[in-house]
C-alpha cells in the first residue's frame, strides 16, 4: 500500500470483514484512522488496531440518517480534519424473493445506499473544495453487476452503489474530491 502518513481517514463498518482489512491497511500505511461500527469492536480488533498506529473507535448506525451524518462530523472532530471517507458499512440479507417485505427493503437500502450517500454528502460539505487530495472510497460488490440467486435486494443495493459512486465522481470532480470504488467478490474474512 502507498504511504498515507498522517492522512485522516474514516472507515465505516471497520471492525469486521473487508472493512477491518481496509482499516488495518490504512493504519499500517501511516494514516490516522477513525474506525466506526454499529457495535463495540472486539478486544482482539481493539488491541491489534491500537498497536498499529493512531486509531480511534466510534459507534454509529449508518442506516440511521442522522447518525450517518454525525459519524462523519465526529471523525472530523476527533482527527482535526478529514482527507478520506471509506464507505464500507453494509449488510447482506439473503431472503427468497417471494418472502421479501418492505422492512427488508428499507433495512437493506437504508444501510447499503442511503448511509453511503449521506456520509458522502456530509464529507463533501465538511472538507470543502480541495486540490484533489481528498477522496471517497465506496465498497460495492461484484453483486452490483452480476445477480445472485435469492439476493435481490443486496444485488440491487450494490448496483445502486456503483452508480452512486460514478455520479458522485462526476459531481465532486470540480470540488477536487476524488471518488473511487471497489467491488470485491467472495473474500475469506
Amino acid at each position: 500500500m502507498i504511504g498515507l502518513k498522517e492522512r485522516k481517514v474514516l472507515v465505516t463498518g471497520g471492525t469486521y470483514g473487508v472493512g477491518e482489512g481496509i482499516a488495518d491497511s490504512m493504519l499500517r500505511a501511516g494514516a490516522h484512522v477513525v474506525v466506526s461500527a454499529r457495535k463495540e469492536p472486539s478486544d482482539d480488533v481493539r488491541s491489534r488496531f491500537e498497536g498499529a498506529g493512531l486509531c480511534q473507535f466510534s459507534q454509529f448506525d449508518m442506516s440511521d440518517a442522522g447518525e450517518a451524518r454525525a459519524c462523519v462530523g465526529d471523525a472530523r472532530e476527533r482527527l482535526g480534519g478529514l482527507d478520506c471517507l471509506v464507505n464500507n458499512a453494509g449488510s447482506l440479507f439473503d431472503v427468497p424473493f417471494m418472502d421479501l417485505t418492505q422492512e427488508h427493503y428499507e433495512k437493506t437500502f437504508n444501510l447499503n445506499v442511503r448511509g453511503y450517500f449521506l456520509a458522502s454528502l456530509e464529507f463533501a460539505h465538511l472538507v470543502g473544495k480541495r486540490d484533489n487530495d481528498a477522496c471517497i472510497i465506496c465498497v460495492g460488490s461484484t453483486n452490483g453487476i452480476q445477480a445472485e440467486h435469492e439476493s435481490v435486494l443486496y444485488d440491487a443495493s450494490k448496483g445502486a452503489i456503483l452508480m452512486l459512486m460514478k455520479s458522485m465522481a462526476v459531481s465532486l470532480a470540480e470540488r477536487g474530491i476524488r471518488v473511487n470504488g471497489v467491488a470485491p467478490g467472495l473474500i475469506r474474512t
